[in-house]
């Protein structure tokens, strides 16, 4: 991902196993980005946005883990893994709900 112009910084809730006093439990970690936003019209719906998110580095990302975006906190619906030519992660696409 070093090739790409990662000028966003976002922080990463990653889910943890197990709860604490019955709650979950998250993990908190900046992360630079690349923020795609596609914008649509659907004649049921009318118009729509959907943000995706490239992050950089070959962590993992749970199911279940939110982003913090400009103050706004997202679920992360999808998660996909970039790979390079030789199969080694360069980071990972999150499209957030």
């Amino acid at each position: 991902m070093s090739d790409f112009n990662c000028s966003e910084i976002v922080v990463l809730r990653l889910l943890q196993t197990g709860l604490k006093d019955g709650q979950v439990q998250y993990r908190e970690q900046t992360a630079s980005a690349v923020v795609i936003e596609s914008s649509g019209f659907a004649t049921a719906v009318g118009g729509s946005a959907e943000l995706e998110f490239l992050i950089s580095g070959s962590g993992e990302i749970p199911p279940g883990s939110q982003l913090i975006w400009r103050g706004t906190l997202y679920d992360i619906g999808s998660v996909r893994r970039c790979r390079d030519l030789d199969g080694n992660v360069r980071g990972t696409r999150c499209s957030v709900a």
